[in-house]
This record gives C-alpha cells, sequence and structure tokens, in this order.
C-alpha cells in the first residue's frame, strides 16, 4: 500500500472516530506562532531560508482537528549568488491525533501552496510558486489550561527535480 493511500485510510478513520464523538469533547478553537527552517533542494541547491508561520484550527473531537497554516519568509539563504527566501506559505490541513495526558502527537495530511523569491547574481528577480498534496507530524505539549508549545516536521512539496520541507518549533493558545 502506498503512503498516500495508507494516510488517506488513517484520516478516515480518525474522521469517524472524531464524528462518533460526544458535543463534550469538542474543544475551543487554537492558534499558534511558530518559527520555521525550511529546507529547499533543487538539483544541486540546498538552502534553508526561515520563515514566521502562523497556525490556527479547530478539533472537532477526540481524534480529529482541522487546522490552517499561513507563513511569511523573515531570513534568507544565498547559494552561487543567488539570493532565496520564502514569499509566502498557505496551507489546510486534517489532523489526526492521539492525546497522552499533556502531550499530544498528531499527523498532518493536506493541501498547501508556497512561493519563493529568488534573487540572481545579476540582480534580476523572479518568483517560483507550486501546489501540491502535503503531510506532516508534529508533537503538542500543554503548558497549562490554554497555552503550549510545540514542535513540528512538514514535507510541503516533491518532486522528481526538487524537494521543500520544513521544521517548525512555536506555542499555541488555546482560547
Amino acid at each position: 500500500m502506498s503512503p498516500q493511500k495508507l494516510l488517506t485510510a488513517i484520516i478516515l478513520s480518525s474522521g469517524a472516530l472524531a464524528l462518533s464523538a460526544n458535543a463534550s469533547e469538542i474543544e475551543k478553537p487554537y492558534i499558534g506562532l511558530d518559527y520555521t527552517m525550511l529546507q529547499v533542494e533543487d538539483t544541486g541547491i540546498d538552502v534553508e531560508p526561515q520563515a514566521i508561520r502562523v497556525r490556527g484550527g479547530s478539533v472537532l473531537g477526540k481524534y480529529l482537528a482541522v487546522e490552517a497554516h499561513a507563513g511569511a519568509g523573515v531570513n534568507s539563504d544565498t547559494v552561487t549568488g543567488a539570493r532565496i527566501s520564502l514569499k509566502s506559505l498557505y496551507a489546510v490541513y486534517l489532523r489526526p491525533q492521539v492525546s497522552l495526558g499533556a502531550l499530544h502527537l498528531y499527523a498532518l495530511a493536506g493541501y498547501g501552496y508556497l512561493n519563493i523569491a529568488v534573487k540572481d547574481q545579476l540582480n534580476d528577480s523572479y518568483d517560483e510558486d507550486d501546489s501540491d498534496f502535503t503531510f506532516g507530524a508534529g508533537a503538542q505539549l500543554d503548558l497549562g489550561e490554554k497555552w503550549g508549545v510545540n514542535a513540528s516536521y512538514v514535507q510541503h512539496l516533491k518532486d522528481a527535480d526538487y524537494k521543500v520541507e520544513s521544521l517548525s518549533a512555536g506555542v499555541v493558545y488555546r482560547f
């Protein structure tokens, strides 16, 4: 079974469990702010621009949440004279999750869009953008009733020629 088919089966199973949850299990919405290190690999190029990402979501039941991400670059990286930075990042996810006390482990599966800005040695600028199925995993640790910290890995894009993935860490606030 391919990884995408397995992930789809997990999401559908989680959705069925979430829909059977009692209304009392539904939590309030949350928002998070993360520092993100991207890794962009493309035919001999390997750069690591940095970004800030805002996450917002809502738990639909004990085992499932929906989440949206938006991000923008804060620091570029340079390779062979070209400066590369994240211009924008947008994604929506289903988030199957399991809670182990204050620790929450989750997967992410959804659709994302990236826009990467490139400024070459001659000062010519252009953007590269793409959208595709995106997935990842993470963990969140509650620090109290309202606040928590999280870390996650996301594979944003993968093609025969290039790959964009990220590691993020940040804080989350539940309303």
